[in-house]
């Protein structure tokens, strides 16, 4: 596993990084399903843990991100967070919609068989991110 991945400020395991790392995915793939893996455990942690059911609303994404004291001193930044989260949120709720499951149902397995789906496909799971 690349050096570079930091295990400590990220809020994926271990072993989630280790299956991304271990897909035969180039770099910049690879690195787009950890940006969306990260937002779904993002979104899960913002609905206490949960594993079921839609992703919070815009209003709810705020109060987590005013909570966080990592991000307490960032001013400007909490909104290109919240947008990229909407970014990423679309497209979790159209992967979730194809599989048939709610977006919270995700799980990296999911993301990481999309990307190799559309990579077979020439359509990219991740073109607004």
């Amino acid at each position: 596993m690349p050096k570079e991945i930091s295990v400590n400020t990220s809020p994926l395991d271990l072993e989630d990084l280790r299956k991304i790392e271990a897909t035969k995915l180039s770099s910049l793939e690879k690195h787009y399903v950890r940006l969306l893996a990260h937002c779904l455990v993002t979104f899960k942690t913002m609905c206490n843990g949960s594993s079921v059911g839609q992703l919070p609303e815009q209003s709810s994404r705020l109060k987590w991100c005013l909570e966080q004291p990592i991000l307490e001193q960032s001013g400007p930044f909490i909104s290109i967070l919240l947008e990229q989260l909407e970014r990423a949120g679309d497209q979790l709720e159209k992967l979730a919609e194809d599989i048939g499951v709610t977006p919270l149902e995700l799980e990296i397995d999911d993301l990481i068989e999309a990307n190799l789906a559309s990579k077979s496909n020439s359509v990219s799971l991740f073109r607004d991110l």
